[in-house]
Order: C-alpha cells, then sequence, then structure tokens
C-alpha cells in the first residue's frame, strides 16, 4: 500500500525529517533522528535534494522570517551598530563632568546602542540644615566584543559555506544561488566525474555569495 502524502507532497517521515533539519541544520543527525538509525551524509544529501522538501523547508523559512521580520542584512547591520558604537555621541565630557544628551535627539544607532540608563536620587543635610538634592545618572552601552566576534566570523562565511558545497557535489548535488528563496540557493543534481571542477566551483559559488552579502549589508 503507498504511504499517503500531504499537501506539500511530502511523506510523514519526510515532514519529520525537514522539522528534524530545522533544528540544528545538520542533516545527518535529522535523519538519524527521524529514521532512528545512524545519519549519513548520503542519505540526509538525497532527501533534501527532492524539490518537495525543499519547497517545504522554504515555506517553514518564509514564515519564520515573516514572524520575526527578521533578515540576515537587518541583523548585521544591528551588529554593525554595537561594534561602532561611539559613546560620545549621548554624552559629553570634560574636567567640569559629564552631561547627558537629550534623547529625543539622538538617532536610532545610537539608542540601540544603549544597554540601560538610570539615575539615583541622594538627599543630604548641608551644615545650615538645608537639604540637597545629588543627582547621579549612569549610561550602560552594549559591549562590543560579541559584536565585533560575531561580524568577524559572518565575514568569514566563503571558507565554511565552500566545505558544505564541496561536501554536497561528492554526492552529486551543487548549491546554486538563487535570491528567490528563503535560504539564498537552491540544490539541483550535479556532475561529481571531476573532483577538480567541483573544487574550483565550490570557491567561486562561495565567493559569490560572499559578495551578495556584503552588497546585500551596505544597501540595507
Amino acid at each position: 500500500m503507498p504511504i499517503r502524502k500531504d499537501s506539500n507532497g511530502l511523506t510523514p517521515k519526510q515532514k519529520k525529517f525537514c522539522q528534524e533539519f530545522l533544528k540544528d541544520f545538520n542533516g545527518a543527525a535529522a535523519y538519524g533522528r527521524t529514521y532512528n538509525s545512524k545519519g549519513t551524509d548520503a542519505s540526509a544529501a538525497r532527501l533534501l535534494a527532492k524539490p518537495s522538501v525543499q519547497q517545504y523547508l522554504n515555506l517553514i523559512l518564509n514564515q519564520a522570517e515573516e514572524v520575526a521580520q527578521v533578515s540576515l542584512a537587518a541583523v548585521v547591520r544591528e551588529a554593525g551598530r554595537l561594534a561602532f558604537s561611539d559613546i560620545t555621541e549621548a554624552m559629553e565630557f570634560d574636567e567640569q563632568g559629564v552631561t547627558f544628551r537629550n534623547s529625543s535627539s539622538l538617532p536610532k544607532r545610537v539608542t540601540a546602542s544603549i544597554r540601560s540608563v538610570s539615575s539615583t536620587r541622594t538627599i543630604t543635610r548641608s551644615r545650615n540644615g538645608d537639604d540637597v538634592e545629588t543627582v547621579n545618572m549612569k549610561m550602560e552601552f552594549h559591549g562590543k566584543s560579541q559584536a565585533i566576534n560575531f561580524l568577524g566570523k559572518f565575514f568569514g562565511v566563503s571558507q565554511d559555506l565552500n566545505q558544505i558545497r564541496a561536501g554536497l557535489l561528492k554526492y552529486g548535488i551543487a548549491m546554486i544561488p538563487d535570491s528567490s528563496t528563503a535560504t539564498g540557493f537552491r540544490l539541483e543534481p550535479h556532475d561529481t566525474s571531476s573532483p577538480a571542477i567541483a573544487s574550483i566551483e565550490a570557491s567561486e559559488a562561495a565567493a559569490e555569495f560572499t559578495g551578495e552579502v556584503w552588497e546585500a549589508a551596505e544597501q540595507a
């Protein structure tokens, strides 16, 4: 008796594989969790190459992006705000003390870099018996180190992507840049008769992908 497929053209196991894959984007691990067996890259790659699987993954990723309203360019832009923030845009300080700028005059890129603002009011009694109020203001910016580390790893994406592409090419699957998909690329059958050509194509594709990311970040 044939296994029934849902409206997305997937069997129950294939749908579960997609859901498991989206947890960690590890094909072999997702295959193992789905079929209760030791996952293999080849088995996972064959499933990921199926058009119905690709369409379902793209559907879920698109829905997640719409709900969160987050794009790769937005994440990079936000990290850049934190990494290259300048505290003097929010306050002035000299030998006379510190003056905070009015928050209503600060651009969004500055306010987004501020972690917290607090004030403490203390009242002391002067020698002549008058109450003296002192206000202490404190402003803290988000740490730069994590944002800088993220950007450093992000713009090293070509090396990781090259390894992924090379691995898929060994099993006859090519990752083709495609801006119409949620992931930015699609999978297609590929001739693996020439390992040298496969390696060159993987490097060129990784370089092309990195260039597209830079362009998207600059235009955002």
